[in-house]
C-alpha cells in the first residue's frame, strides 16, 4: 500500500526541492489528482513526487542542453573573432599593395616622361644634323658652279632639272 502514502505539504516541498508556496500554486494545476484532505489538512500522494521528479530531470537536460549550446556559441564567437583578425591583417596586405602599385605606377610615369624626354631630343638632334647637312650640301654645290665648266659632262638624273 505504498502507493496510497500520503505526506503533507511541507514535507511534499522538502523532498520535491520546491518552496511551499510553488506546491499551493500547483495543487489546482499539476498536483490536483494527486490532493486528498486528511483530517482538514491537505495531503498529497507520494506518486506526485515522480511528477517532480520527471519535471527535475528534464530541466538538468535542459540545462545540459543550454550548456552545450553556450560552448558552441562560444566557439563560433572565438573562430568569429579569429576570422575578423585574418580580415584585418588581409585589408592590411592590401593597403600596403596599393601603395606598392602607386609607387610602381609612379615610376613608370617619371620613367615614360624620362623615355619621352629622350626621344625629343633625339628627334631635335637628328633635326639639327639634317639641317646641317643640307645646309652643308649647298655649299659643296655652290664649289661646284664656282668651278669653270670644265666639265661638260651632266649627270643623266639632272638631265630634268
Amino acid at each position: 500500500m505504498k502507493s496510497e502514502q500520503y505526506i503533507t505539504v511541507s514535507e511534499f516541498s522538502k523532498r520535491a526541492n520546491v518552496t511551499r508556496q510553488y506546491v499551493y500554486q500547483q495543487l489546482d494545476k499539476k498536483l490536483k489528482e494527486f490532493v486528498k484532505v486528511i483530517d482538514n489538512k491537505k495531503m498529497l500522494n507520494i506518486k506526485a513526487l515522480e511528477l517532480f521528479n520527471q519535471e527535475d530531470s528534464k530541466q538538468v537536460v535542459d540545462q545540459d542542453l543550454n550548456q552545450l549550446l553556450n560552448k558552441q556559441v562560444d566557439s563560433l564567437n572565438k573562430q568569429i573573432e579569429s576570422l575578423l583578425d585574418q580580415l584585418k591583417a588581409k585589408d592590411e596586405q592590401i593597403r600596403e599593395l596599393n601603395k606598392s602599385v602607386s609607387k610602381t605606377q609612379e615610376l613608370l610615369n617619371q620613367e615614360q616622361t624620362l623615355h619621352l624626354a629622350v626621344q625629343q631630343k633625339l628627334l631635335l638632334l637628328e633635326k639639327k644634323q639634317e639641317d646641317q647637312e643640307h645646309q652643308e650640301q649647298p655649299k659643296e654645290e655652290d664649289t661646284q658652279l664656282d668651278q669653270p665648266v670644265e666639265s661638260a659632262k651632266k649627270q643623266w638624273w639632272k638631265f630634268w632639272k
